[in-house]
């Protein structure tokens, strides 16, 4: 009976910590392509690929990306960080200001 309640206990803390750890306020599934900036607007392209934004820096002009993708057997999977200068457009059309 010992075992048993430490067994469930263990299980209870493991599964808390890949939960925790499973939750990411940037981590957003890239999926669609369309054809308007709005969501009511026709799909164009649906993404074979999983295209994942982890992360985006102070300036808004690098963002954390994942792409993974699977071809028959082999799986690849990149992890890094990409330069769009979204932020410089962004301040460029007065949408943002400039943090010092």
């Amino acid at each position: 009976m010992r075992v048993a309640i430490i067994s469930l206990v263990f299980v209870i803390l493991l599964s808390g910590i890949v939960f925790a750890g499973s939750f990411d306020p940037y981590d957003y599934q890239i999926e669609k392509i369309y054809e308007q900036p709005h969501l009511s607007s026709k799909e164009n392209y649906s993404i074979p690929v999983e295209i994942r934004l982890l992360d985006v820096n102070k300036d808004a002009n690098w963002y954390k990306i994942k792409i993974r993708f699977v071809l028959g057997l082999m799986n690849f999977e990149y992890l890094g960080w990409t330069y769009i200068p979204i932020g410089n457009m962004l301040v460029e059309k007065g949408i943002m200001e400039v943090k010092k």
